[in-house]
């Protein structure tokens, strides 16, 4: 692993693979469909048992497309962002 001073450092390279993060179209989604789900290999979509809306954790999401490959053309689409830095200032300093 390669660590870093984000966001205080430059921005981190992304792999030229990273499409960026995956958006889900819920309706176009049906109720009986749930073949993201259950290709996902780390499980980070979910169906909601009370919504019936399938939900992404990005947490747990690898970004790997399996899920896009496996849903109906555009259900899920990946969304580009650019990583930005931002100057914060220095926590103060308390002493006794």
């Amino acid at each position: 692993y390669r660590t870093m001073r984000f966001p205080d450092g430059p921005a981190p390279e992304l792999p030229p693979r990273f499409a960026g993060r995956p958006q889900l179209d819920n309706t176009r989604c049906t109720a009986e469909c749930a073949r993201c789900v259950e290709v996902c290999p780390t499980q980070a979509i979910r169906r909601d048992a009370a919504t019936g809306q399938v939900r992404l954790d990005t947490g747990r999401c690898l970004f790997c497309r399996d899920c896009q490959t496996a849903c109906a053309p555009g259900a899920i689409q990946p969304r580009s962002f650019t990583i930005t830095t931002q100057s914060r200032p220095s926590p103060a300093i308390r002493t006794c």
